[in-house]
């Protein structure tokens, strides 16, 4: 599991770290920045940065802007099956 995505469940959405490697990271970073930015345009701008950086990563667009607007985007918990 993504440790940001644990933290993030964690502290119900408060941890400000995001993982480039993680889709799920990358939504909730979508997500997050209406809230930290200063105006709509502001964040309009830093939402299509974010976006070129997670596909850059190798991310689906139609993925990551699917997860950021759904719920608060985690990782599923994925449990392990016994053998």
């Amino acid at each position: 599991m993504c440790p940001d995505c644990s933290a993030a469940r964690i502290t119900t959405g408060h941890w400000r770290m995001f993982d480039p490697r993680c889709i799920f990271c990358g939504g909730r970073l979508l997500q997050a920045i209406p809230r930290y930015s200063g105006t709509t345009a502001e964040a309009t701008q830093r939402r299509r940065a974010v976006l070129a950086d997670w596909i850059a990563a190798g991310h689906q667009e139609s993925m990551l802007r699917e997860l950021a607007k759904g719920k608060m985007a985690l990782e599923p918990i994925v449990k392990e099956s016994k053998k």
